[in-house]
This record gives structure tokens, C-alpha cells and sequence, in this order.
């Protein structure tokens, strides 16, 4: 198995503080034949350096030196350098299990599969990995529409991620990329990504450690974090193709733009103290409004159905009664 080489693709900027533990995580997979691809995004601290010091180290390791152009951009430009069979991506500040890869590529080859998924362990600090203990071990496995059933699940979160997954690289030689320039770049490619294969498989396994850092949307607010509405929309729209109509995927995903847009309603209202989201809020609401009788009609949940009618007459007293539970990452 090990003839197969899996490039691993990390974009870079301004993680000196990380850099080493992710790295370090990357070359102590017990899967070996890799290529590690470290793209450093123009970082203005000492992470280009650290990069350089490592490919010295490890011949495995290909260091891109680049202008800023953001996640998306660096991710891009892994992708088109990258000479493996297979692809997969870590974030710079987190780290991966050191049997993430050989774990990944088996169940792949296993089930024949086009993408190979595990879950992940949020944690904070290194003392919470004393918690990260694991005895269920189950694998799922989905093919043609059933792919996207992981976009509708409690699991959201995890599902659209980019870099929990190990993907076979004859998906992006259809042209797949990720979204330059936007906020949410997984928002907009999961679905498209997952509409241009034939199967997935996913563990439960929690093989990829997700560093939660300090300043998450309940203290902080980057208007930027819109570009997910945008994603949803998208999302939306593409499940209006002819080949989803007998699903339930053009309902699920309508029912979910909209609830984005109550939450995101939420979050401006949060922050809007000095009245700079008010346009923002007033857009938002003549969105939702100009498709509520259809999400009336679309909606089978009596509680769900509740929800929107309350947001629709009382939005300012729906968010009284619910900012505790929208706002927070």
C-alpha cells in the first residue's frame, strides 16, 4: 500500500507558535510515503523560516514561498503542485493523529471509495487530550446521491470541512478549487466536491485534533463571516439541478440558507451596538420574508414551522429569547 504517495497540502500564515506541533504531527505518520507540501502564504513572522528549517530536515517536505492570497489561494496552489495519488489538507495550527493517513487510505481502498473521512476532537489546550478517549469505532459508507447526507447532519460542522478527509486526486482534476478570497471557503466547496464523486467512506475516529483558538464569533465579529451566507446560497441553488429533484436535498438545503439567515440576523443584532449592521439586518430580514410562505410550506417540524413565524413577526424579541443559544462558534 505503501507505493501509493498521499501529498499533504498545509497553508501557512503566521502560526510560528503552531507550526512545529502540526509539522511534527505530519512527519511522524506511521504512513510514510508521503509528500508534505508546506505553502507559506506570505507569512510576516517566523513561519517561512520554520518551513525552510524542516524541508532541510525531511526530503519529503516541498516548501511554496507565495504573496498573501489567503487559505483558499495557498490551498489552490498545493493542490496544483502536489504529485501524489492522493490528497489531503491540515491547517497550520492544528494536528493529526500519528495514524491518521494509514487509517484514511485503508478504509478508501477497502470500500473503493472516492474520499476518505474521520471525525475530530475539538480541544483548547494540551490538557484536553486526557479526554479524547474513543471506543466505538464504526465506519459509514455512501455512494451516488447518499453521498450528501453528511451535509444534513448533526455532524454539519465536520462534514464540510476540508481537512478531515483524504480525497483521491482525480477530483480535482476537474477543475474543483476552493473559493479565493472568501470567508467560509468550505461552505462553498463541500457540496461540489461532493457532487463530483461516486462514494465516500467516514470512521468516527477522531484522528485530526482541531485547535478551537481563543477569539471564536462569541467575542469577536468579522463581517467577512457573511461569505457563508453566500456559500448556503450556493449550496441551495445547486441542489436545484433536475438530478436531485426526487431527493430530499432541495428541501433540506432551502430549509437550511434560511436558518443561516436567522442566525447570522442574531449575530449582527449582537454586535450591532454603534448601528453598523443595521443594513446588513434589514437585508437579511427581506431575504427570509420574501421566501416565507414557501418555507411555511416547506417545513414538516410544528416546532421548526414555530421558529419562523416567531422570527418573521417579532425578530427582535425572537433574538431576546435566543441569543444564548446562536451566539457562539
Amino acid at each position: 500500500m505503501e507505493k501509493d504517495l498521499i501529498s499533504i497540502i498545509v497553508p501557512i500564515y503566521n502560526v510560528e507558535k503552531y507550526l512545529v506541533r502540526c509539522i511534527q504531527s505530519i512527519v511522524n505518520q506511521t504512513y510514510k510515503n508521503l509528500e508534505i507540501i508546506l505553502v507559506d502564504d506570505g507569512a510576516t513572522d517566523n513561519s517561512g523560516k520554520i518551513c525552510d528549517e524542516w524541508e532541510k530536515k525531511d526530503d519529503r517536505i516541498k516548501v511554496i514561498h507565495k504573496e498573501n492570497g489567503g487559505l483558499s489561494d495557498a490551498r489552490n496552489v498545493g493542490i496544483e503542485n502536489a504529485k501524489g495519488d492522493y490528497i489531503a489538507f491540515v491547517d497550520s495550527d492544528d494536528f493529526v493523529k500519528n495514524n491518521m493517513y494509514e487509517v484514511l487510505l485503508k478504509n478508501l481502498k477497502t470500500y473503493h471509495a472516492d474520499v476518505s473521512v474521520c471525525s475530530a476532537f475539538d480541544f483548547l489546550d494540551n490538557n484536553d487530550m486526557e479526554n479524547c478517549q474513543q471506543d466505538d469505532i464504526k465506519l459509514e459508507y455512501y455512494e451516488n446521491e447518499d453521498v450528501f447526507k453528511k451535509l444534513f447532519s448533526k455532524d454539519i460542522g465536520k462534514a464540510v470541512v476540508a481537512w478531515n478527509k483524504l480525497y483521491v486526486k482525480k477530483v480535482f482534476e476537474r477543475d474543483l478549487r476552493f473559493s479565493k478570497g472568501k470567508f467560509h471557503e468550505d461552505v462553498f466547496f463541500a457540496h461540489r466536491m461532493l457532487g463530483a464523486i461516486h462514494s465516500i467512506v467516514y470512521t468516527n475516529q477522531k484522528l485530526y485534533y482541531y485547535y478551537v483558538r481563543q477569539g471564536s464569533i462569541s467575542n469577536t465579529f468579522n463581517i467577512k463571516r457573511l461569505d457563508e451566507l453566500d456559500g448556503m446560497y450556493d449550496r441551495m441553488i445547486f441542489f436545484q439541478q433536475d438530478r436531485f429533484k426526487n431527493t430530499e436535498y432541495p428541501v433540506l438545503s432551502f430549509l437550511a440558507y434560511h436558518d443561516k439567515l436567522i442566525r447570522y440576523y442574531c449575530y449582527l443584532k449582537f454586535y450591532n451596538e454603534k448601528k453598523v449592521y443595521s443594513l446588513n439586518m434589514k437585508d437579511i430580514k427581506q431575504k427570509f420574508d420574501s421566501n416565507y410562505d414557501k418555507i411555511l410550506q416547506s417545513c414538516t417540524s410544528k416546532k421548526k414551522r414555530l421558529k419562523y413565524i416567531f422570527f418573521k413577526k417579532l425578530p427582535n424579541v425572537f433574538y431576546h429569547f435566543n441569543k444564548n443559544r446562536f451566539i457562539k462558534k
